[in-house]
């Protein structure tokens, strides 16, 4: 439900002039490591990656007058985030800070210090901490989920928590490099909208109307687009995403997306927008420039017929693609379709027990157990199946996109059978991820988010604790590392593991990068002579581990 209101305040969140003036997050020129709702592996990227300057550090201010409304600290996600509310409506965010500057800093460690936790998520009541425009509240820094040092920075509806493009606010790069149109492909499309064929062009097309523009015989009824696309700009080399997409079909507008806004919860929906199947093969995500079922994401403004182009054996079908970026630099892709007289049929689903009418929940059984699936759990109607044997239960009967969790649950179970340290997981990776788990009603659950294998597994292993950088003579050391791990991975529900930090008996909140397995303990504030350092951790099934060694400083 949330999602479908955050969808319906897209039509009002540029209504007027915005009541204020913002200013640069930093003070250098802005290029970018990453654009406003380009796609991710997983989701739409809700801000802009601005890279760092030349300079060892970069302050980052705050770009309008508000307060704090949140600050959160996290071994993964956004690392260090701080969140301002402004009297406009808007939030602004600042993620991946290395150092968080006071008044911010003192607030979050008083919390972490009286949680005995680094990972805190913070709301301080409104205008308790005021935020001045450009005031500096941190550093920009490669906390979190992150693969190199830049700041991701958001600017949302408060209300709604839609992130908006901070590029309708005047902050940006100026960009002179038109797109490029890198990959394409044809999509024969079966009545249900699965491939009976595909006709994969890569970049041979026309780049402009006058020139020799390939003709493309099809052997389906109708066809789809898909397109890998991407922008770069002036002292970058990143491949960030586009703004707008538009496809004519002989002139005529079949499909218009436009990057303004878009919601966290559209990122579900992100594996209905890319031809899956491509990304799942090759990791390429190319835009659906039509539209599945289950895809209802907001920057699709426009589709003529759900952009699926009927074909004809004796006439000739005109494409063209045309890609901008947000300064209006454009370029273009031009090619002819028409149907072939060898047609293919439909994809059969032989190897699958049931078909999903994506508009409909339904229940599949199996011995001991029930699948529940919500209506537009998959892209578009599609073969599934769930089997169990005496080693687990395989679900799905072809790789499939899971855009909401499906509901399993054992009932052949009782509280008895399932110790502490069995864990539920996704057994066919070389890691095995728990899924976490919970008893309903006398049933064994849980959440699935991905086709594959499913069973139950042993952990018994404690999370390992291994120095990096340490020494017991430690004198010349401003901090040391480890390398925290668990032989576990986590997903759903399940609940990653604890680690803590003391020295001299008392906790000190020590940052952990989770991207790199990575904690960090600052020593530099400590003073000369002998410490105690003791670290411990608990995984999920209750495993413990611990390190501890005495160090001169």
């Amino acid at each position: 439900m949330r999602m479908f209101i955050s969808m319906l305040t897209f039509f009002l969140l540029f209504n007027g002039a915005n009541a204020q003036t913002y200013i640069s997050p930093v003070k250098h020129t802005i290029t970018l490591a990453g654009a406003f709702g380009e796609i991710r592996s997983s989701h739409f990227h809700a801000g802009i990656d601005i890279r760092p300057s030349a300079k060892a550090i970069d302050t980052i201010y705050a770009v309008a007058d508000g307060y704090l409304s949140r600050v959160k600290t996290q071994r993964g996600g956004f690392g260090r985030a701080v969140y301002i509310d402004h009297p406009d409506g808007n939030t602004s965010v600042y993620a991946h800070l290395s150092v968080l500057l006071k008044p911010i800093e003192s607030y979050v460690y008083q919390a972490q210090m009286k949680d005995e936790s680094y990972e805190v998520d913070l709301y301080p009541e409104a205008n308790s901490i005021k935020i001045k425009k450009g005031q500096a509240i941190g550093l920009m820094g490669n906390a979190g989920n992150s693969y190199g040092k830049h700041l991701h920075f958001e600017i949302r509806d408060t209300k709604s928590e839609v992130p908006k493009n901070p590029f309708l606010f005047g902050i940006k790069a100026g960009d002179n490099i038109k797109p490029t149109i890198s990959y394409c492909t044809i999509h024969g499309l079966s009545p249900d909208l699965n491939d009976v064929h595909r006709t994969r062009i890569g970049n041979k097309f026309s780049s402009t109307e006058g020139g020799t523009i390939p003709t493309y015989a099809i052997p389906a009824w109708r066809a789809g687009i898909s397109v890998y696309a991407f922008d770069q700009m002036k002292g970058s080399s990143n491949r960030n995403g586009y703004y707008e997409m538009k496809m004519f079909v002989d002139d005529s507008l079949f499909y218009y997306s436009k990057m303004d806004a878009v919601s966290y919860e559209e990122g579900d929906l992100l594996d209905a927008y890319v031809d899956y199947t491509t990304k799942s093969e090759t990791g390429r995500r190319e835009a659906l420039l039509y539209r599945m079922p289950a895809n209802k994401v907001s920057a699709i403004k426009y589709l003529r017929d759900d952009g699926t182009i009927p074909l004809f054996a004796g006439s000739k079908r005109k494409v063209c693609l045309e890609v901008s970026d947000f300064d209006g630099n454009k370029s273009f892709a031009y090619w002819y379709m028409v149907r072939d007289t060898a047609m293919k049929g439909n994809v059969p689903h032989a190897d699958c027990d049931t078909k999903l009418k994506v508009e409909k929940a339904q229940y599949l059984s199996f011995p001991g157990g029930k699948l529940s699936i919500d209506a537009y759990t998959t892209p578009n109607s599609t073969g599934f199946s769930v089997s169990r044997d005496s080693a687990g239960i395989t679900i799905g009967c072809r790789e499939t996109a899971i855009l909401k969790s499906i509901e399993l649950c054992l009932d052949d179970l009782d509280s008895s059978s399932v110790s502490e340290k069995m864990i539920f997981a996704k057994i066919d990776e070389t890691t095995p991820s728990s899924t976490g788990a919970y008893w309903s009603a006398g049933k064994y659950c849980t959440s699935i988010n991905a086709t594959g294998r499913y069973g139950f597994i042993t952990d018994d292993k404690a999370p390992s604790i291994s120095p990096g950088r340490f020494s017991a003579a430690a004198a010349k050391y401003s901090q040391f590392t480890f390398e925290l791990r668990d032989n576990i991975r986590y997903s759903g529900q399940a609940k990653t593991f604890e680690y803590k930090v003391f020295v001299d008996g008392k906790f000190i909140p020590c940052e952990m990068k989770e991207l790199v397995k990575t904690l960090y303990v600052p020593i530099s504030q400590l003073s000369p002579g002998k410490h105690e350092l003791l670290i411990t951790a608990m995984d999920y099934a209750g495993n413990k581990s611990s390190f501890s060694r005495t160090f001169t400083k």
